[in-house]
């Protein structure tokens, strides 16, 4: 049975950047399970594994507009430093998990941080990257 619409997937995957760079891995750990259609993985790669099998192995490539989307300059903000509290030891390159006022969360990296502001890129770290996933297909049901 070919995976579609509502199927469940378990997987392996390993992913890089387009010039060889390895980013993460699930072999020698759990596999990922998802519901395909569901919106569980990003939508440039669910969009190729329609149809695969179980035992099925490719390699797909995702365009960042497909992935986490293009990197976006007014994403990087200044922030007053009196907005963090005092005993954050807060370090160039460091990621942060913010709240919104929404109850929303999401990671930011610091850029910059002095007495006076802090300066944080709340892209995603793979924003504006292409991806190059290497897929197992484990079981689908």
């Amino acid at each position: 049975m070919g995976i579609s619409k509502n199927s469940k997937v378990k997987m392996h995957y390993k992913l890089s950047l387009a010039g060889g760079e390895s980013v993460e891995t699930s072999e020698g750990d759990d596999p990922i399970e998802f519901t395909f259609g569901a919106g569980q993985i990003i939508e440039g790669l669910e969009r190729h594994l329609e149809g695969l099998e179980a035992g099925e192995e490719k390699r797909v490539e995702v365009e960042a507009a497909d992935g986490y989307g293009e990197r976006d300059d007014e994403a990087v903000v200044k922030l007053e430093r009196g907005q963090f509290p005092e005993d954050d030891d807060l370090e160039d390159g460091m990621i942060l998990t913010l709240q919104r006022q929404d109850g929303m969360v999401m990671r930011a990296v610091v850029l910059e941080a002095n007495d006076a502001e802090v300066t944080l890129d709340l892209n995603h770290p793979l924003a504006g990257k292409k991806l190059v996933f290497d897929i197992k297909i484990l079981e689908v049901g």
